[in-house]
This record gives structure tokens, C-alpha cells and sequence, in this order.
């Protein structure tokens, strides 16, 4: 099973190997950001372990203020990550989005997560 900080290292190792291609790539993620996608890693810039890595849940909706600037905070994208053996977990990447700054994705909050079902009461008028 992949542990956080395997999971953090593959980025970390992404960054080393080519500071560029990293950032590009890191700013696109939310473009792509959605159930079912499969996350590609660079293989052409470094060993990329055989892992599966699906996104099964993202918040990256961005909201636009008066001047039309846009801004998103508290977004994340989930990972489903299966290992080589078949055996699989989550992890959260956690992330915000300013006008002028771009997407900046915090690899290093990267947390191990796990589903837990909530109930919540709506009120509709009868």
C-alpha cells in the first residue's frame, strides 16, 4: 500500500527533475481535475512508480468578485492511488486559486483520507 509520504516523494521527486514541466503540470491538474480522469505522471523526466492514480472527487470551483476577478479557496482534489499488488488508498491534495497567482497545489498538506458518510437535514417547504 502507498504510504503520504510516498505519495508527497513522487512530487517532490517531479519538481527536482524538471522545476518547469512541474509547475506547468501542477497548473493544469485543475483543468483536468475530474471523477474518473487517470493522472499520467512525466515518465520522460523520471521513474514513474507503477501505481494507478484516479481522481474520484475535486472542489475547484472558482467564484468571480465584482471587479471580475476570480479566486477559489479550500479546493482539493482526491486521489484514489493503487499500488502494483492491487491494494488502494486516498489522499487529498489540498489547494487555492487567485486571479493573478494561479492555481498553487500544497503537496506538502498532502493527507490520507478515507470516505465517511454524513447525513444532513434540508428544509422544503410542504
Amino acid at each position: 500500500m502507498v504510504t503520504v509520504e510516498q505519495f508527497k516523494d513522487v512530487f517532490k521527486q517531479f519538481e527536482a527533475a524538471d522545476e518547469d514541466y512541474y509547475h506547468d503540470y501542477m497548473a493544469d491538474l485543475a483543468s483536468n481535475a475530474r471523477k474518473g480522469y487517470k493522472l499520467a505522471l512525466p515518465f520522460e523526466v523520471m521513474t514513474v512508480p507503477e501505481w494507478e492514480i484516479e481522481i474520484v472527487e475535486e472542489d475547484t470551483d472558482r467564484s468571480y468578485d465584482s471587479y471580475g476577478d476570480t479566486r477559489a479557496e479550500d479546493c482539493f482534489i482526491i486521489f484514489k492511488v493503487t499500488d502494483a499488488s492491487g491494494e488502494s488508498n486516498m489522499f487529498k491534495l489540498p489547494g487555492s486559486y487567485y486571479s493573478y497567482e494561479g492555481w498553487e497545489w500544497n503537496v506538502t498538506s498532502i493527507a490520507e483520507v478515507k470516505s465517511v458518510p454524513k447525513t444532513i437535514y434540508v428544509w422544503e417547504s410542504i
